[in-house]
């Protein structure tokens, strides 16, 4: 039970590299998908049907990445990110949320968020991603939240940032 519960503590899946366990599941991790799959087909009511183009979006995705420039310019510097990443766009991540349904998604920037830097520097790649993600929902009005990123080793300076997302970036409408 105790390496079902691992996974998590390293970041989400979709932002993993893939490990020799993911790719060749052993028999609890296939009953386990083989659950959730049942289980979804049974809270649906009935067979799953894809949506047709003229359909509304209805869907909320609440885990949806986005990389701000600066941020992808920091992972290079770093050493780390893979290309989903790295070529990451606004029109792309649009085209995904129509694909799928979506009416609106919340951002977050992937992992590991500004864990692999400290101090100035992480402050600075937080606001500047935190004020890259308020643009987007400011833009694209309904169809972009945002989670702000803080840095999370940093006490003082994930206080300034969320006293900052929360009374500078969040939209006047909810105010």
């Amino acid at each position: 039970m105790t390496d079902l519960r691992a996974p998590s503590l390293q970041g989400c899946f979709c932002c993993r590299p893939s490990t020799s366990s993911l790719t060749s599941p052993g028999r609890r991790r296939f009953l386990l998908g083989a659950g959730a799959l049942a289980l979804t087909t049974a809270a649906a009511g009935g067979p799953v049907m894809a949506q047709t183009a003229d359909a509304k979006p209805f869907r909320i995705d609440v885990h949806h990445h986005l990389s701000p420039l600066t941020y992808v310019t920091a992972s290079n510097d770093g050493g780390f990110g893979d290309a989903l990443m790295k070529n990451w766009t606004i029109e792309k991540s649009l085209a995904d949320m129509e694909k799928a349904g979506i009416a609106t998604a919340m951002l977050s920037v992937t992992t590991p968020g500004v864990n692999f830097t400290k101090g100035d520097a992480a402050r600075k790649l937080c606001r500047e991603s935190n004020e890259y993600g308020a643009k987007l929902v400011a833009d694209y009005p309904g169809r972009f939240g945002n989670f702000a990123m803080v840095p999370l080793t940093d006490i003082e300076g994930s206080l300034s940032e969320l006293a900052y997302a929360l009374d500078t970036l969040r939209p006047t409408a909810s105010r």
